[in-house]
């Protein structure tokens, strides 16, 4: 609505912005279109803008509105009035098996829509999700390419076993690292009882991949690509060669022994001048540039169509690069999605998606090559002058050279990863309420691994026939393993839609099965003689063969239904009922129900809700039960198999005998049940511009499916699995989302999201221990109580008796006496003068109470910027590892930060204990000493972008191009030293852990559309 009050003087226009009930709208953006030219409204909708042309138009916008043009046409006074955006208002959010507003849901559901994902250059889905969602925390652990894949845990950890979320891809179940993160449309996490119609398989959560679709118009071409390079995120600062030969002789001298490294050794490592025999180099730093770090990406899509049909077709290649030398990670990739209107009442469609990735490797592991690597002696070379490769460890010290195993090569490891999904669907429209839909999907899943070990060799040097003596590292083999997965679901969806007066009522009725199988073959030859340039079986004549196979099946049989009631569009209602059967457990406990019912109150749509400045406020609550079946395939059955070295004879014939495998069968087993009760407000201010979400729930899980110790008499190799614990998870969840706008087209958003979880164990029938008891959470940190070093030998003689690993001396850790037993063998909780095992205590939990994001960004005019941060916080890291002990395993450098930080008895202000190696596991026991306060922060991404204008574009057919620079993993706010406080979460710090570091990346990257 606009209105024309005077007559056109001095070029300046007086305003008011106001929405459709009059109400101001503070922080309008006015901008003169075509100009730079703009203001902002102030906190009545006023504004005032001087302007250039009489005959200028006005473009006047606001967050959650639809945009507006106001010619002047010789005005002075123009008032403004904008409607509410319609797609803000009926903006869906995918669930289970169909689409909800989202104003409208009455369970804990979180959507990340494509606006907050399209322009981020992340390897996989994980990295998206980080800081995005409340209540769902990801850890990511190893920036191995193509292994990098964070781990999801969903308000908490549920259960003793399996607590990976449900994971499905257009309905599918998939997996995320096979997804091109430019096909994603949407990204839905079900957190609460709302995930029942999933029934057994959403104990853990939900998350619901969706994929682009096409959409009616002319065909848009749309690229996405770019490179990069990237380096290790943090790693310890190690000591030179020369500290380590003094330290390591201080550390053998208080053990009471002789020292290793003369004073001439000594020397020379101080001095560098023999370098080929004492060296100083830092072997970890080179594996970790021996690799190719350059990064690239590539996507290129085509969408389009008529009113009858809709296509989507996409095309990707990712090359991670690597860090270290051999290893790698490559994905080329397709998805079709195809939708066509056969008639008013028929719709099909076919999604068509393939993911080819190759995994490169080393025969040696990577955590075997990142430990060893680590602890090399830096003395030492690990390549002479004349380019052999040597065979270390000459001083008695460090481990093999990891290098020459990469650099040789020792051998590779090529797996060859092949995952199509194709689907099928039909859509029939009954009546206008009434639809019936089937689809049909088969997954295949084929992995090939090649391992390929020769027979190389590294040489030692002889000084005194100046010689190089070689010696073969190993013998070669060659193994070929072929695992092949089947996959097919197939379902029926009856579904009805009726608004009747004030009423509204949705319908659900559905039918699912699944059918999958798991095969395997392996071939392989051991103990070549010799390398061999060939890499298949036949192309080898020496060697022993051996070859073995095996397979499961599994099927789940569902049926379901769901019934949604809108009253008003004030009252909600949803039920859902699921019923489940899986072929994991026997005939008698196959089947089960999972309910679940859920309410809301949009108190905004009352009569009596008259707030200007509240436009939304909704109260809503759930309750439902949920299943978890995650135990493995025939562990109720007992299953035999063939075994070496139990022969029959049979006449002159031995054969290989069958025997029951090493674990015990349980026929009794049945599902673990979660229940889980949720309660949230939603709310949305100042015109939608402010959003506001908050949840508390709890979620109990009982009937916990795990194996408990059982008496060796039985014989078995493994417990059977058992129906025996619970857990309960409490706690609550804050989002908050505003978007705002400056004068001049300046554009803004923060949005910002905390999560708590307090998780203990409720019930263990029976089978409680130290460290896993009633009230611990499960992942317990479980140990002694510090009292600091002792300092003197009198110190010791008045402390009470350390049974721990030997008698202590002075610079050793002292422990508390907490606890001690009484005649009858129970504890008291009093000191009895003996520090022992009875004196552990919990000391906290290593999986963060607390998880929060924080993302905000900006845009104006052709420039953007955006910043994503994660964090977690009230948990502690047991450290561990190359970071406090030195020379751990006997052996690995110290870090740099302990030189002179070391107990003696002129520095007793130390933070470590006194040097040693036969004293470390009296010192590095679990305890206080080495707990520390997990909680970090860290800047997951930054990027900052520019747009081109689209006046310089048109004439080369390109409707947009955008250029960034992205950073991921760019710094972090921690009290740990020396360590990625990421990579450190859950068992503290040690490199022999699997442990490839994770990467900062630094992307250069294309947004282009024509």
């Amino acid at each position: 609505m606009f209105t024309a009050m005077g007559m056109f003087a001095q070029n300046q226009i007086n305003g008011k912005v106001v929405d459709d009930s009059g109400q101001p709208l503070p922080g309008a953006s006015v901008v003169e279109k075509g100009t730079a030219n703009g203001t902002q409204s102030d906190f009545d909708g006023n504004f005032t803008i001087t302007i250039s042309d009489e005959n200028a138009v006005l473009v006047i916008s606001y967050v959650g509105f639809d945009t507006q043009e106001a010619p002047v046409a010789g005005q002075t006074n123009i008032n403004v009035t904008l409607k509410e955006d319609a797609a803000a208002l009926e903006e869906v959010v995918v669930v289970g098996y169909g689409t909800k507003k989202k104003v409208n849901i009455t369970g804990a559901v979180t959507s990340i829509g494509i606006k907050d994902i399209e322009n981020r250059p992340a390897p996989n889905v994980s990295t998206l999700l980080a800081g995005q969602v409340p209540g769902l925390s990801v850890i990511q652990q190893s920036g191995r390419p193509g292994q990098s894949q964070g781990t999801f845990r969903i308000r908490g950890i549920g259960t003793l076993g399996n607590s990976d979320p449900l994971i499905l891809v257009d309905g599918i179940v998939g997996d995320l690292q096979d997804i091109d993160v430019n096909d994603i449309e949407n990204v839905s996490v079900l957190k609460d009882a709302s995930a029942a119609i999933y029934g057994v398989r959403a104990a853990n959560g939900v998350i619901l991949v969706t994929t682009k679709r096409g959409r009616s118009g002319v065909p848009v071409v749309s690229y996405h690509g770019g490179v990069g390079t990237q380096q290790a995120f943090k790693v310890p600062d190690r000591v030179n060669s020369y500290d380590y030969a003094r330290l390591y002789n201080e550390a053998l001298t208080n053990d009471g022994g002789s020292p290793l490294f003369s004073d001439d050794d000594l020397a020379k490592f101080r001095d560098g001048t023999s370098p080929q025999t004492h060296a100083d180099i830092d072997h970890f730093e080179k594996l970790l540039k021996s690799g190719n770090p350059i990064k690239k990406f590539h996507n290129i899509s085509v969408s389009g169509g008529t009113e009858t049909t809709k296509y989507n077709l996409s095309f990707g290649y990712l090359d991670e690069g690597s860090l270290i030398k051999t290893f790698g990670y490559d994905r080329k990739n397709f998805r079709v999605n195809i939708d066509q209107k056969i008639n008013d009442r028929l719709d099909v469609g076919v999604k068509l998606a393939g993911s080819f990735g190759k995994t490169f490797g080393n025969i040696q592991s990577v955590g075997q090559i990142i430990t060893e690597s680590y602890r090399e002696f830096p003395g030492e070379v690990d390549q002479f002058e004349n380019g052999l490769w040597k065979n270390m460890q000459e001083f008695g010290v460090g481990q093999r050279n990891m290098l020459a195993y990469l650099e040789l090569p020792l051998g590779t490891d090529v797996d060859r990863n092949n995952d199509y999904v194709s689907t099928v669907f039909a859509e029939f429209k009954i009546t206008p309420e009434l639809k019936l839909k089937g689809q049909f999907a088969a997954r295949n899943d084929n992995r090939l691994q090649n391992r390929k070990r020769d027979v190389v060799q590294w040489h030692r040097y002889d000084a005194a026939t100046d010689t190089y003596n070689g010696s073969n590292i190993a013998s070669g083999y060659l193994i070929r393993r072929n695992e092949t997965v089947w996959d097919y679901t197939s379902n029926l969806l009856l579904t009805y839609e009726k608004s009747f007066n004030d009423h509204k009522l949705e319908g659900l009725l559905g039918f699912e099965q699944r059918d999958r199988n798991w095969s395997f073959s392996q071939a392989a030859r051991f103990s070549l003689s010799s390398s061999n340039e060939l890499t298949e079986l036949n192309g080898v004549a020496d060697g022993s063969d051996r070859g073995e196979g095996n397979s499961t099946d599994y099927k789940l049989r569902s049926a379901f239904g769901r019934i949604n009631y809108n009253f008003k569009d004030t009252y909600f209602f949803e039920g859902i009922l699921r019923y489940d059967g899986t072929s994991r457990f026997a005939k008698e406990n196959r089947f089960d129900y999972f309910p679940s019912f859920s309410g809301g109150w949009k108190i905004s749509q009352e009569d009596f809700f008259t707030s200007e400045t509240i436009s939304h406020l909704m109260l809503r609550g759930s309750w439902g039960i949920l299943g978890n079946q995650e135990i493995g395939d025939y562990q109720f059955l007992n299953t035999f198999g063939p075994r070496d070295n139990y022969n029959y004879t049979f006449g002159s014939n031995s054969s290989n005998g069958v025997l029951e495998n090493g674990t015990l069968a349980n026929p009794e087993i049945l599902w673990e049940t979660t229940t889980a009760t949720n309660i949230g407000v939603d709310a949305r201010l100042f015109s939608n511009s402010l959003s506001v979400t908050a949840e508390y729930f709890i979620k109990t899980t009982d009937d916990i499916l795990l194996g408990l110790d059982q008496p060796y008499i039985l014989g078995a190799k493994n417990p059977p699995t058992v129906n025996a614990g619970s857990v309960e998870n409490k706690g609550w969840e804050f989002n908050l989302g505003y978007n705002g706008g400056i004068n001049d087209g300046f554009h803004y958003y923060v949005n910002a999201n905390v999560g708590y979880v307090k998780n203990q164990i409720t019930d263990l029938k029976g089978t409680e221990r130290p460290g896993k008891d009633i009230g611990d959470p499960i992942q317990n940190i479980f140990g002694y109580v510090s009292d600091g070093l002792f300092n003197s030998q009198t110190e010791i003689d008045a402390a009470p008796t350390h049974n721990i690993a030997g008698t202590p001396e002075p610079g050793d850790v002292k422990y508390k006496d907490i606890n001690g037993r009484d005649a009858n063998g129970e504890l008291t909780g009093l000191p009895d003068g003996v520090v022992d095992a009875d004196d552990r205590k919990s000391l906290g939990t290593y999986f963060p109470k607390y998880n929060f994001g924080l993302n905000l960004g900006f845009d104006w005019h052709n420039l953007d910027f955006s910043m994503a941060w994660q964090g977690f916080a009230g948990h502690k890291v047991l450290t561990d590892g190359p970071t406090v002990r030195p020379f751990w395993g006997g052996n690995a450098p110290p870090s740099q930060h302990m030189v002179d930080n070391f107990w003696t008895p002129s520095n007793t202000n130390a933070d470590f204990p006194r040097l040693g190696i036969s004293n470390q596991g009296r010192n590095y026991q679990a305890s206080t000493y080495w707990v520390n306060n997990g909680d970090f922060a860290k800047l997951r991404n930054m990027q900052i972008g520019y747009t081109l204008p689209s006046d310089a574009l048109t004439t080369i057919g390109v409707t947009r191009f955008r250029i960034y620079v992205s950073g991921e993993n760019l710094l972090y706010i921690s009290k740990l030293k020396d360590i990625d406080p990421e990579f450190a979460h859950g068992n503290g710090f040690a490199w022999n852990n699997n442990n490839y570091p994770t990467n900062r990346q630094f992307l250069l990257g294309f947004n282009i559309t024509f």
